[in-house]
């Protein structure tokens, strides 16, 4: 899953370049615990951060390639 946003970068400076991160969906048993609540994380420490607010989370889907969004 991709996450993309103009918010701050790793040294908490506001970026005017679109920055992107991999990220995977978590379950409930790793860490994401509020019900009817979409999460994500992983180990490649991506993460959104203040100031990307509404931004899209972006998956391709593996069957027919069709790319999906959730904001």
């Amino acid at each position: 899953m991709t996450i993309t946003g103009w918010g701050f970068d790793e040294s908490r400076k506001v970026t005017n370049i679109m920055q992107k991160g991999n990220t995977q969906v978590l379950q409930h048993e790793e860490g994401c615990v509020i019900r009817h609540t979409f999460c994500s994380g992983g180990d490649n420490q991506s993460t959104v951060c203040p100031g990307d607010s509404g931004g899209p989370y972006q998956a391709q889907d593996v069957y027919n390639k069709k790319i999906r969004y959730v904001v």
